[in-house]
């Protein structure tokens, strides 16, 4: 079968501080799913400054949940959840436009820092992360 990975790409080599999440469809051999995104791959662009896309699911309907995360300014960040559709477009029907920013999280960027972890859980999903003030947290979200 194919799997999905994300991680991200830095376009500009000249601008190492902006890169975008990358989420990438492989075929069984290793080859990029030339039926996904362009040409294999789905580039988002949520915001100014660094973003990955640090955990990846395939639902039962073929849909992709991504895990985003994300640095604005030096230790200020985000989470987000993004939903793309099985041919890598976004799905406008989840969230606000084909995603949610996971609600009164910072995300702590650190030395260390420690990325979000998505599970699916029946009728949604559930994400737990760190915030500002080192604590952790869990959301859960509905379908």
């Amino acid at each position: 079968g194919k799997f999905i990975v994300g991680g991200y790409t830095i376009p500009n080599l000249a601008q190492p501080t902006k890169a975008k999440s990358l989420i990438a469809r492989l075929n069984s051999n290793g080859t990029l799913d030339a039926t996904f995104g362009t040409s294999g791959r789905v580039e988002l662009d949520l915001v100014s400054g660094l973003e990955v896309a640090s955990q990846v699911t395939v639902e039962a309907s073929g849909k992709v949940v991504a895990v985003v995360s994300t640095e604005v300014s030096t230790g200020v960040g985000n989470t987000y959840l993004v939903r793309l559709n099985a041919n890598g477009s976004l799905d406008t029907t989840f969230g606000n436009g084909g995603g949610l920013t996971v609600p009164a999280v910072s995300v702590k960027l650190a030395s260390d820092p420690v990325f979000p972890v998505m599970a699916s859980v029946p009728g949604g999903y559930c994400l737990g992360s760190t915030t500002s003030g080192d604590d952790f947290q869990v959301s859960r979200f509905h379908e």
